[in-house]
């Protein structure tokens, strides 16, 4: 009975944490702060983002240590090592096992099924994984307030990374391949970590919005502290549209594919 009433009272405060945050969001969009070039700004943005990490990690510390008195701690490693194996192996071995499955099966001719049929399976193990990776987080039960919000984030983030650097190996894939878009080796190459950085720096930004914006933060040091990923994010997508306005490749098998107006504007849209 009393673990019902802790479980439901810390579900109540992690709800009204929610309620909060999105009471926030809205008022934020309404005001108009002071501009993140401003360097007055940057020290106090700085500041924020260290108290940040370092209160984070002070809850997980105190709640690890609450659980060690107990022996709770102990308890809950063996459910949650399970899960940290079963993603390490799910997310990096598996995909790694998939990869070369694939090609040593010789499914590598362009829209193959068979080989769209071990890119699915390369995704749908990561994604495995990513739920895995949450159980093991959720099986600890370390987080406070604001870890807990910061774990919720967790699968969006973790789901965009691998969607998008599965999207960035469907249409910009490895040679022998020349994928749906027909470019060179050294474009695809590019594109290729163009795109998968945009993923990695899309989804890691989700957690760390998540962490500045329940850490009280003012919307002058959210503006500056977001400034940085806009301008990140908009270099790597200027790179990828110039990429995607390159020529297709010279050496194309039975195929042909014309640069066209689709391409030209895709590219500088």
């Amino acid at each position: 009975q009393l673990v019902n009433e802790a479980h439901a009272r810390v579900d109540g405060l992690i709800r009204e944490t929610d309620r909060m945050m999105r009471a926030r969001q809205t008022s934020d969009l309404l005001v108009r702060s002071e501009s993140p070039l401003n360097p007055t700004l940057w020290s106090g943005a700085i500041t924020d983002l260290v108290t940040s990490f370092r209160d984070l990690g002070a809850e997980v510390v105190v709640a690890a240590r609450a659980d060690a008195a107990r022996g709770a701690l102990i308890r809950k490693l063996p459910a949650a090592l399970i899960y940290f194996g079963l993603a390490y192996f799910l997310i990096l071995r598996a995909r790694k096992w998939l990869t070369s499955q694939r090609f040593a099966a010789g499914a590598i001719a362009e829209n193959s099924l068979a080989a769209f049929g071990f890119s699915i399976g390369q995704l749908s193990a990561s994604l495995i994984g990513l739920l895995a990776l949450t159980f093991a987080i959720a099986a600890l039960d370390l987080q406070g307030v604001r870890s807990s919000s910061v774990v919720s984030s967790l699968p969006s983030a973790g789901a965009i990374i691998i969607i998008g650097t599965w999207l960035a190996a469907q249409f910009f894939p490895i040679a022998p391949l020349f994928g749906p878009l027909g470019y060179a080796e050294d474009t695809r190459q590019k594109a290729r970590r163009a795109s998968v950085a945009l993923a990695w720096v899309t989804g890691l930004w989700q957690p760390l919005a998540v962490l500045f914006e329940s850490g009280g933060s003012s919307h002058a040091n959210n503006a500056v502290l977001t400034l940085p990923v806009i301008i990140v994010l908009g270099v790597l997508l200027f790179r990828l549209g110039r990429l995607l306005q390159s020529p297709p490749a010279d050496d194309l098998p039975d195929e042909v594919f014309q640069q066209g107006r689709i391409r030209l504007i895709t590219g500088q849209l």
